[in-house]
């Protein structure tokens, strides 16, 4: 049997025309999803907020704690009565351990890093005094170490800190809050004043290193140095412009880190980080302030 070439022919031309069809379909398809993406990113940099996306309602408990216990501003006198539980969505519970009469600046935390809890979290450290947790009673109104002190965490009645002796803070100590008996660790006399690395420092996790910082009289630097709790000795020494940031051994105790400000008068700090001797210097990043 013989094909009928022209009727090949017409299936031919119409396959072009619909082949023809199905691209020019498809181009206009494809625009037209361009076209939505772009204006679908003009509305959402407009901030415009489609009414056919359904808004999901925030949860009761990300809202802030202060809102729902006040149905005003948030002052003190508003707040729950003094150890008054108060709870709220989501299993958590309030419970207010000062009263209106303490002031500000006395029912703070020293700073974010340095523990308030000691090692069974039986006493906080707050406010220059020693909380019972479970009571909420104070165990001690004064606390004999300068603001330089941090629980140890092995011994929930011990902590390591900088005292006074003769008005000068320099003077490294282990001191139980119990008895309020000092054992001294080491003597900085060459330095009038001393911290825990400008106040953010702390101790390796297995209590062996502690970055201390001090200064001299008349000098416009500090010293890092770098103390073996467990030798009772200084293993490095850096000097540092007094303007720096912070520094402090990192919890497995082979760093330590440093942040400088400032750097030579510019908008700049650096992020710096040592070795538990203060050697092997190594610029981990800069970055504009």
């Amino acid at each position: 049997m013989r094909p009928n070439f022209a009727i090949l022919g017409w299936c031919e031309r119409m396959l072009r025309v619909k082949s023809c069809f199905l691209f020019v379909s498809l181009i206009v398809l494809v625009n037209c999803a361009v076209a939505e993406d772009q204006v679908w990113e003009e509305d959402v940099l407009k901030g415009h907020v489609w009414e056919d996306v359904a808004q999901i309602e925030v949860p009761a408990y990300y809202l802030p704690v202060v809102d729902r216990l006040t149905t005003e501003s948030p002052q003190y006198d508003d707040m729950p009565g003094f150890g008054a539980i108060r709870n709220l969505d989501g299993g958590t519970s309030l419970r207010r351990v000062t009263d209106n009469h303490s002031g500000y600046q006395h029912g703070l935390h020293r700073y974010s890093r340095r523990q308030a809890w000691n090692a069974t979290e039986t006493l906080i450290d707050i406010g220059n005094r020693i909380i019972d947790s479970n009571t909420l009673a104070v165990h001690s109104a004064f606390i004999d170490l300068s603001t330089a002190r941090l629980w140890s965490y092995s011994d929930p009645v011990t902590m390591i800190g900088i005292r006074y002796v003769n008005g000068v803070a320099n003077v490294l100590s282990s001191y139980n809050v119990l008895t309020g008996v000092h054992r001294t660790l080491a003597v900085l006399e060459a330095y009038k004043g001393c911290s825990f690395g400008n106040g953010e420092g702390n101790m390796s996790s297995d209590e062996r290193y502690l970055l201390i910082s001090c200064t001299r009289d008349g000098s416009n630097s500090v010293h890092l140095l770098s103390f073996n709790l467990h030798e009772q000795k200084i293993i490095g020494r850096y000097e540092v412009a007094a303007n720096y940031s912070w520094a402090s051994f990192t919890q497995s105790g082979k760093n330590i880190i440093l942040e400088l400000n400032n750097i030579d008068g510019s908008q700049y700090s650096e992020l710096i980080r040592f070795s538990p001797w203060l050697t092997d210097r190594t610029l981990i990043a800069t970055q504009r302030n």
